[in-house]
């Protein structure tokens, strides 16, 4: 269900001078050469960044979708094969923050505080300017104040969430 732990069970093999890390990084990199030495019309695949925390957004993962997203042009165009072939990756992510105050990421046990949410964010908008991030949130949460409730709204009013 977290995308970003794609391969944390997995051993490298020590042996393999060539192995490379399992990771999602990885994996995605896999996948968009396996696309682009594959890819006509009828077999066009599109993949979106589902689940992904944000303390799972590695700058090399980072690096990945700045060189391999879609550009805006060619989403709105989804027939088009002018793209260049290994751009499948849609400028997506849904990624769930839950809260943006860092008591209550705390006790939600999360990896990640307000600031560093913040930071993700304002680094993904600057990488890539047209993506769409899907979040969820809770509220509610035990020991969450009123303090911590209107920090979420003003979360939710000044970040670009969509």
């Amino acid at each position: 269900q977290d995308l970003g732990d794609y391969g944390k069970d997995l051993v490298t093999a020590r042996d393999d001078e060539n192995a490379t890390t399992p990771n999602l990084a990885n994996l995605l990199r896999h996948l968009l050469q396996v696309q682009s030495e594959n890819r006509t019309l009828e077999n066009q695949v599109w993949l979106r960044l589902l689940y992904l925390y944000p303390d799972e957004i590695t700058p090399e993962l980072m690096d990945l979708l700045e060189e391999s997203t879609l550009p805006e042009e060619s989403i709105i165009d989804h027939t088009s094969t002018d793209a260049p072939s290994s751009s499948i990756l849609l400028p997506y992510l849904d990624m769930p923050i839950q809260h943006s105050h860092s008591d209550m990421l705390r006790l939600m046990r999360r990896k990640t505080t307000g600031e560093d949410i913040v930071r993700t964010l304002q680094t993904l908008r600057q990488r890539l300017p047209h993506v769409q991030i899907r979040t969820s949130l809770m509220v509610g949460f035990p020991g969450e104040t009123e303090e911590h409730f209107e920090h979420l709204l003003d979360f939710v009013q000044t970040q670009k969430l969509d």
